[in-house]
């Protein structure tokens, strides 16, 4: 058992060691913020959802339904959700535009 043990050990030292290699700090940090994002999306998708859905159910009368579900897409939460995420994207981008220009010297 001993013996099973510790080449286990070993053998997971070893990938680990080997996967370190190749996985940079700068890659780990780029995963935790593409992570964020997504998680970011999806919470905020959710949350849309959840606001249009407690919307619908608390209208009491049918017409009052029918109104206001003719003034909202059946993909309102992903339109909207597109809408943001591409607004963080442009930040994204001037705000790493602006640290090059900063550290290139005013390109």
């Amino acid at each position: 058992m001993q013996y099973l043990a510790t080449f286990l050990l070993t053998a997971f030292t070893n990938v680990a060691a080997f996967f370190m290699k190749f996985v940079t700090r700068r890659f780990a940090i780029g995963l935790a913020v593409v992570t964020v994002f997504i998680a970011m999306t999806a919470i905020f998708a959710a949350a849309l959802h959840g606001m249009v859905a407690a919307a619908m159910s608390a209208m009491s009368t049918h017409m009052l339904l029918v109104g206001f579900t003719s003034l909202i897409p059946s993909n309102f939460e992903v339109c909207v959700g597109i809408y943001f995420a591409a607004r963080i994207t442009d930040w994204a981008y001037s705000l790493n535009k602006d640290i090059l220009r900063m550290y290139l010297g005013g390109i």
